[in-house]
């Protein structure tokens, strides 16, 4: 018909949801980034365990144990699945079953025999919620791990330092130094290896560091720590926004975290 009006000659308001889409086809066609070049995928963290695919999934199965833990206001019967270990410990042992003999099993051999997941299930605890307490207590490893090597700068660093403790530490200081690190409190464990970290330098002088600026406003290009990390996957935008969480991932990639 003579009087049809054309889709080139219909009106679009700026700022209207056509406006802006056209503006960004525009935008595409004229600086050819209608199709994003693959992305050379990241090396795998040899720290990394099987059952984590990216650190980024780690770092959500921490945030995720995180929110069991902390959600609702009357705490259920403890179970391994949503419970800390000590917790987890207790309710095996009002049970008859012994949290520890599993555990040094799971160090060993890496993984729960058939026999043990049976055990667990004639008491109601299901392969499920075993295997969601296993992942869960080894995100709170690796991401309290990665913590403790933040605080130092990092992990070629803490080697260093190691290597060096390993030569001019008393067995004694080393069984002190062991204690503290290994004893569950992230706390007590980053003032250990800052105390090292001090005897290190003391001994064979710091480096300088260097300054990280700042770009896109007052956000840094990496995560400073664990914290800031499980802060930003648990943004709204995480879940909604493509490109929110391509720059978590940037950001993940070019910290110190492993």
């Amino acid at each position: 018909m003579e009087n049809e009006v054309k889709e080139e000659d219909q009106i679009v308001v700026p700022g209207s949801d056509e406006h802006n889409a056209l503006m960004v086809e525009k935008f595409q066609n004229q600086s050819g980034t209608v199709d994003k070049p693959a992305e050379t995928p990241a090396e795998r963290p040899s720290w990394l365990p099987e059952k984590f695919q990216t650190p980024e999934a780690l770092a959500e199965a921490y945030a995720a144990l995180e929110r069991k833990q902390s959600g609702g206001t009357e705490t259920p019967a403890p179970k391994p699945a949503d419970a800390p270990a000590e917790e987890a410990r207790d309710a095996l042992a009002s049970v008859g079953l012994d949290f520890d003999a599993f555990g040094t099993e799971f160090a060993e051999k890496g993984a729960l025999s058939d026999e043990s997941y049976a055990k667990l299930a004639e008491k109601g605890l299901t392969k499920e919620i075993v295997d969601d307490f296993i992942a869960g207590q080894e995100a709170k490893t690796q991401l309290h791990r990665a913590e403790v090597l933040l605080a130092v700068g990092g992990e070629d660093t803490y080697t260093q330092m190691t290597e060096w403790a390993a030569s001019n530490l008393t067995p004694a200081e080393i069984e002190a130094y062991n204690d503290q690190v290994d004893s569950g409190n992230i706390t007590a464990a980053k003032m250990a290896v800052q105390g090292l970290k001090a005897r290190f330098e003391a001994a064979n002088g710091a480096e300088p560091e260097l300054l990280n600026g700042e770009t896109g406003g007052n956000s840094t290009e990496f995560f400073r720590s664990t914290a800031e990390l499980t802060a930003a996957m648990r943004d709204p935008r995480y879940k909604k926004d493509p490109a929110y969480r391509e720059d978590v991932k940037r950001k993940l990639s070019k910290s110190s975290l492993y």
